[in-house]
């Protein structure tokens, strides 16, 4: 789960938050179906457009979804990246170093 706070108010917000997100999410289109996934592109025109995800299956291929077809789009799985900015690598190795000496 996400520790970032996004703005998830509209579509264009929680479209932008998933392309942001280095996890998974679940996108939960009008017809009620869902798909959970990684989201790696996306094209916003007015509303109009589409996002690119790869399925959580290993080794499926890339999938396009209009964006008309999208009801929501949910941050639900863990944030690969969480804890590895610059910043947490810098303070982690100066606690090392104070350990150290």
């Amino acid at each position: 789960m996400s520790t970032h706070s996004y703005k998830l108010d509209t579509l264009a917000d929680q479209i932008e938050a998933a392309f942001d997100y280095r996890g998974d999410v679940t996108v939960t289109f009008n017809d009620g179906t869902t798909f959970d996934g990684f989201v790696f592109n996306r094209d916003i025109t007015n509303g109009a457009g589409s996002i690119q995800a790869y399925p959580q299956e290993k080794g499926a291929a890339a999938v396009r979804f209009d964006i008309s077809k999208i009801k929501s789009i949910a941050l639900t799985g863990e944030d690969t990246a969480a804890g590895k900015s610059w910043e947490d690598w810098q303070a982690k190795q100066e606690a090392k170093n104070h350990a150290t000496s």
